[in-house]
């Protein structure tokens, strides 16, 4: 099935449900705090962008843990789908298992917040 026959049996745009489903509810994003959270973790993830050995590595993920710890009020993760694939991306098997392991703390913490 293409795209476009995709996209018209789900009544529209994927893309657009993908956003939508992605977007925190109006009521969260309106917060001030929440915004100040969103922009932390978006400050967060660009550090990604810079991680060229393991140790640069364990330091993101290492921010990216003391900022969701920060917010532990909000059970919603802000940029939950690029959240996702860098954690997905730092338990690449090439990677050494403390990298794992700074990982799956994260992802243990996530579980805790979202319940």
């Amino acid at each position: 099935m293409s795209a476009a026959n995709r996209d018209a049996a789900l009544g529209g745009s994927s893309t657009f449900w993908i956003s939508q489903r992605m977007a925190p509810p109006p009521v969260i994003a309106a917060d001030a705090k929440f915004r100040k959270y969103t922009q932390q973790v978006e400050r967060c993830l660009a550090t990604f962008e810079s991680v060229q050995e393991w140790p640069d590595f364990i330091a993101f993920l290492g921010k990216l843990l003391k900022t969701l710890q920060g917010y532990m009020q909000f059970k919603e993760i802000p940029r939950k789908l690029i959240v996702s694939k860098r954690l997905a991306q730092c338990l690449n098997p090439a990677l050494p298992t403390g990298v794992h392991q700074r990982a799956l703390d994260v992802y243990a913490h996530i579980l805790a917040v979202l319940g």
